[in-house]
């Protein structure tokens, strides 16, 4: 029943046809339509515009911009312990709620909780809902949860976005260290190369400074008593022969 609230008084305006025992809905806000239950009803003329199955015992609340109706099954918060009555708990809206077109009146989505939703609540910017849910049917234990709208549920296959940018972190950390790594290796390498080439080099030098050495080596020259070791090539064997003569002559006639 429709009434007429002014400050002359109040009074019936008119009375709309109940086609369930479930009299929950609301009204539009673009403010020419009313929900009853499930039927939709044109307030202009009191006409039946259609009938929504979908709306079908349930309570409604429209988001802010008055374009989506959420829709939970209605519970009777004075009897808790009604909502696990075995006939409600086959409800498809036992552990859900559903969203519906409010132009249209045509089903979004049923978006499932796991949980016996006991009430529901929107927010101004329409970026989060609020659900109280029963947790425990034995020891009736609820809780409040929050839900962003927008957001998909995640899987067994996805992983928190938090997480893949640590993990991409780790990566990143670790690639650096294998690069340092491998750079350190190279010049371990590099550096035993340098010096095993120097150590040869040293070796080799040693070599020829023996082999120098083993030339002039005299076997049977004795230095005890004195003398001169001269070093001359084949062309300057008679020079010297000469100049040792002459050098001769003039110890005689020292004598």
């Amino acid at each position: 029943m429709e009434f007429c609230g002014t400050a002359e008084g109040s009074g019936p305006i008119h009375r709309f046809d109940q086609f369930t025992d479930y009299g929950g809905g609301g009204f539009h806000p673009a403010g020419n339509e009313v929900i009853i239950n499930s039927e939709v009803w044109d307030l202009r003329n009191f006409r039946l515009l259609r009938s929504v199955p979908s709306l079908d015992q349930t309570v409604i609340t429209f988001n802010a911009s008055g374009d989506v109706i959420y829709a939970i099954l209605r519970r009777n918060l004075e009897d808790v312990t009604s909502a696990f009555n075995t006939r409600r708990m086959k409800h498809p809206l036992f552990s859900a709620f559903r969203t519906v077109d409010a132009v249209n009146y045509s089903d979004i989505a049923t978006i499932p909780v796991d949980r016996c939703v006991l009430d529901f609540a929107t927010e101004p910017t329409d970026s989060f809902v609020g659900l109280i849910t029963n947790d425990d049917q034995d020891e009736m234990y609820s809780s409040a949860r929050v839900y962003e709208i927008g957001r998909r549920k995640p899987t067994d296959d996805d992983s928190d976005p938090d997480d893949a940018e640590t993990e991409e972190e780790e990566d990143d950390e670790g690639d650096d260290d294998s690069i340092l790594e491998a750079d350190l290796d190279g010049d371990g390498d590099s550096d035993a190369d340098d010096m095993s080439a120097d150590e040869d080099s040293i070796s080799e030098f040693d070599d020829d400074e023996e082999e120098d050495d083993a030339d002039f080596i005299m076997d049977g020259v004795d230095f005890d008593g004195g003398g001169i070791l001269e070093i001359v090539t084949e062309g300057d064997e008679d020079d010297e022969s000469e100049i040792l003569g002459s050098y001769s002559g003039d110890d005689d006639d020292l004598l």
